[in-house]
């Protein structure tokens, strides 16, 4: 039969009627379910050919939507995924991500995590807030469709969790509701695994029985009893309302309790700022960050550094009347010493592993100097520490101030956000860009 089709279909011709006429092309789908065919029948090699097939005819096709070529490259997934899985996510992020158009599908958003986390552990962040939101949610009569394509849309949830779970360093009280959530996911897909008492799709069920037995595996390490919602839940929205009360109270506890270590915070953010007399131990911080992740990499990195005449401003009382010290001059030249230094440093480092890496020199007004992670979105994390008249700046208080997630910033939040927005305008009067050559 698959010979027949192949002297009548011509996907260059008959790709756009066929999808005038049925809402996708069902004969591109026909081939790529048969590679699903092949690997339900125990026949690997096969399956794989028909897999390049169908990859070499996807640019005959002329697809713009997203779901339609999200179905038809689903079978391929299945089965190349976990064997080649670069060339599955760069085929994925060109043939379906780059057709998004607004929102993107949560089935989507999920696949790609689980394909982009097997080749890249940047914005883990952003993702953890992902899967534990609202939005992301169980599909319904449309999974038993991706289901019969070799994967189900809520196995792929769960594996989304399972991934992120594997590689973040996340607080526990995060890991606990992403475990929940992955293991409800996983559970719901095995749920609507069976039609008329028999499996839609063996290569799904096998994937979704790896995936929920993983989650368990990860339970059982951090001895975590999974919420008893899920014996009960008819949907994820049941696990969801118990989650975002959990996080909202233990998380919030937490971060008031725990304070993470710079290169942790440098780990879970790609933008920070950092405002400093002469940032003599930044360069130590990214080594250690770099250390943990060798391949981490950052969008935007902010270097702000008091000027020389503001030096003084900074100096112990005990040193600004103390007629047997050395004068000023001195100890500004120590000052810019160090600052140079750390200038080359953190040059030298970060150069090919910052998208926008920008140094600056704060002219006017620096009475506190601060760390800004990820400051203009929920997660965001700001410390400060203001100068007092005459103390030494190592012994000044400091305070730490956090975005939580589905929560509005503090007022205080807030006032130090607009700060560093304003130091890095370019309309701003207080600051300088360098020259980052110069260095």
């Amino acid at each position: 039969e698959f010979a027949k089709m192949k002297k009548i279909y011509k996907s260059v011709e008959d790709s756009e009627a066929i999808r005038e006429a049925c809402g996708m092309d069902v004969c591109a789908l026909a081939y790529a379910r048969c590679a699903l065919w092949y690997m339900e029948m125990g026949d690997e090699d096969n399956a794989v050919k028909q897999c390049e097939f169908v990859i070499r005819m996807l640019d005959n096709l002329q697809i713009t939507d997203t779901k339609e070529m999200h179905a038809i490259l689903t079978p391929i997934i299945a089965i190349l995924g976990e064997k080649q899985t670069y060339r599955v996510n760069k085929l994925y992020e060109d043939r379906v991500v780059k057709l998004v158009c607004g929102s993107v599908p949560l089935f989507v958003r999920n696949a790609r995590i689980v394909l982009a986390m097997n080749n890249d552990l940047n914005g883990m962040e952003d993702e953890v807030d992902w899967v534990l939101s609202r939005d992301n949610t169980e599909l319904r009569t449309a999974d038993q469709f991706y289901t019969s394509l070799g994967l189900s849309a809520n196995t792929t949830a769960a594996e989304a969790c399972l991934v992120l779970l594997q590689r973040s360093g996340s607080e526990e009280i995060s890991r606990t509701l992403v475990l929940d959530k992955g293991l409800g996911f996983a559970m719901l897909a095995s749920e609507k695994m069976m039609e008329n008492d028999h499996v839609i799709s063996s290569v799904a069920n096998a994937k979704n029985q790896y995936v929920l037995t993983a989650l368990k595996t990860v339970a059982n390490k951090m001895e975590h009893r999974p919420s008893r919602l899920l014996q009960s839940m008819t949907s994820m929205n049941d696990l969801d309302i118990k989650a975002r009360e959990n996080r909202r109270t233990s998380l919030s506890l937490q971060l008031k309790t725990k304070t993470p270590l710079p290169h942790e915070l440098l780990l879970r953010h790609d933008t920070a700022a950092f405002v400093g007399l002469t940032h003599h131990s930044l360069a130590s911080v990214f080594a250690n960050a770099l250390s943990e992740e060798p391949r981490r990499k950052w969008k935007r990195i902010y270097i702000l550094y008091a000027s020389d005449s503001l030096v003084d401003n900074f100096k112990p009382l005990s040193e600004v009347n103390c007629d047997t010290c050395q004068d000023g001059k001195g100890e500004t030249d120590g000052f810019r010493h160090m600052r140079q230094t750390s200038q080359s440093e953190l040059s030298n480092l970060l150069t090919d592993r910052v998208e926008d890496l920008r140094f600056y020199e704060i002219t006017h007004h620096s009475g506190f100097f601060g760390a800004w992670f990820g400051w203009r979105s929920p997660g965001g994390y700001i410390h400060v520490s203001p100068s007092i008249w005459g103390v030494d700046v190592k012994e000044c208080p400091s305070q730490n101030y956090i975005w939580e997630l589905e929560q509005q910033p503090s007022h205080d939040y807030n006032a130090y956000k607009r700060g560093i927005e304003n130091l890095l305008s370019g309309a701003t009067p207080y600051a300088i860009p360098l020259d980052i050559s110069s260095f």
